[in-house]
C-alpha cells in the first residue's frame, strides 16, 4: 500500500532534506548557543551516518538494528549535550558557554521522543527481517506497508521540531542569563540583609 517503491521520490526527498533543514536551523538559531551546539552535534552525526551509508547497506538484514542504534546516538546527543560540553569546555569556547548556560527546552524533549520512536520502528523492522531470515514468516508486512511512511512522518516531525527550536524569536540563552543575574542579585540581597540583622 505505502511501499517504498510506490512513493520512492517522496520518501527519498524527505530523507535528503534533513541536512538542509539542519543548516537552516543553524543559521536561524545562531544567536542561541544552546541551539547552535545541539544542531552542530546533530549535523555531525548526520554526516557520519552519510559516510557510513555503504557499510549500513552491507549489513542487509541487520540494517534495522544499525539504524536503531544510530537513532539512539542522536537521542544521546540531545540528552547528554551538557556532559559533552563539559568534556570540551576547556578547549572550545562554545562548549564552555553552553556548559555554564545550559537550558533544556520542550523541543529537545520532543526530539528525544522522536528519536526513541524511530529506534523502536527500526527494531521492529529488524525483528521482522530476522523472522523472515529464519523462515518464521514468509513476507514483510511491516516493512512493505508501515515502515517507510512512519519513518518519513517521523523525519518530518524531527525537521519541524528543529526548525521550531531554532526559530524562537528571543534566544533562550538571554532568558537563562537574565534569570541567573536575578538569582545572583537576590542571593546577594538576602546575604546583606542577614548580615545587617546579625549586627
Amino acid at each position: 500500500m505505502f511501499s517504498y517503491e510506490k512513493f520512492q521520490f517522496f520518501y527519498d526527498g524527505v530523507g535528503l532534506s534533513v541536512i538542509p533543514v539542519y543548516l537552516i536551523a543553524l543559521l536561524v538559531g545562531w544567536k542561541s548557543i544552546n541551539t547552535r551546539m545541539l544542531v552542530f552535534l546533530l549535523l555531525l552525526l548526520e554526516c557520519l551516518d552519510i559516510a557510513l551509508y555503504d557499510f549500513a547497506f552491507s549489513l542487509r538484514n541487520n540494517y534495522g538494528l544499525y539504524v536503531a542504534l544510530f537513532n539512539l546516538l542522536f537521542l544521546s546527543a540531545v540528552i547528554f549535550r551538557r556532559l559533552i560540553a563539559k568534556l570540551f569546555k576547556s578547549h572550545i569556547k562554545l562548549c564552555h558557554d553552553v556548559f555554564y548556560n545550559y537550558y533544556f527546552s520542550k523541543q529537545e524533549a520532543a526530539l528525544i521522543f522522536t528519536y526513541f520512536i524511530l529506534s523502536v520502528v527500526n527494531i521492529i523492522a529488524f525483528a521482522e527481517a530476522k523472522l523472515y531470515q529464519y523462515w518464521i514468516i514468509d513476507s514483510f508486512p511491516f516493512r512493505n506497508n508501515i515502515y517507510s511512511p512512519t519513518m518519513t512522518i517521523l523525519q518530518l516531525i524531527e525537521s519541524l521540531v528543529i526548525l521550531k527550536l531554532a526559530s524562537r524569536t528571543v534566544p533562550i540563552d538571554e532568558h537563562v542569563l537574565a534569570l541567573k543575574r536575578r538569582r545572583k542579585f537576590e542571593r546577594k540581597r538576602l546575604t546583606n540583609m542577614s548580615e545587617k540583622k546579625d549586627r
